[in-house]
């Protein structure tokens, strides 16, 4: 039998497999999942090296995930600062202004999120934006726009230097 090396309680632990979460626990080697089930069944996986932890009523999804998720978008969009009033813009420079204006009415702000751009509202044929408008209105403070999709991101050079993709960048000079 498999030694866990690390082993997961709680009185909500939710497979997916029963209809309601029950207590239990998850045992885990690596980065695997050999067992969900009962704690007494757990511990026959246990040995002196394995690490217990136990999160009480907590709930824990084993092998849980979402496909395709956009979690992120929703957190910065209703509690951090994030524009919230561009999706309507039907340019480039309309949301560039947007977020100058943004800066005005925030000028502490030290980083710019937004979900703005909805680019086939821009009309027919409108080229996709670039840094370059986005670097002539805010060169210092990084700005990440994400689109209404949330399937593509428009940055300034001071967001794309804060996470360091400009030497991703520099491999592709086709990249606007």
């Amino acid at each position: 039998m498999e030694k866990a090396d690390l082993i997961l309680y709680s009185t909500a632990i939710f497979d997916s497999v029963q209809d309601r979460p029950f207590p239990g626990a998850v045992v885990i080697r690596g980065n695997r999942i050999i067992f969900v089930g009962d704690r007494q069944t757990a511990e026959t996986y246990a040995s002196p090296d394995t690490t217990r932890k136990d999160f009480g009523n907590q709930l824990i999804m084993p092998g849980f995930f979402d496909g395709h998720g956009h979690y992120q978008t929703a957190a910065v969009r209703e509690f951090g600062d994030c524009i919230k009033h561009l999706e309507g813009c039907r340019s480039e420079q309309e949301v560039v202004d947007g977020v100058v204006r943004y800066l005005e009415e925030n000028p502490n702000c030290q980083r710019v999120h937004g979900r703005c751009f909805f680019l086939t509202s821009w009309g027919r044929g409108a080229p996709e934006p670039t840094r370059a408008s986005l670097d002539a209105a805010v060169p210092d403070i990084p700005v990440y726009l994400l689109s209404s999709s949330g399937h593509s991101a428009w940055l300034n050079s001071a967001a794309i230097n804060e996470c360091h993709l400009d030497s991703i960048i520099h491999q592709h000079p086709e990249w606007p």
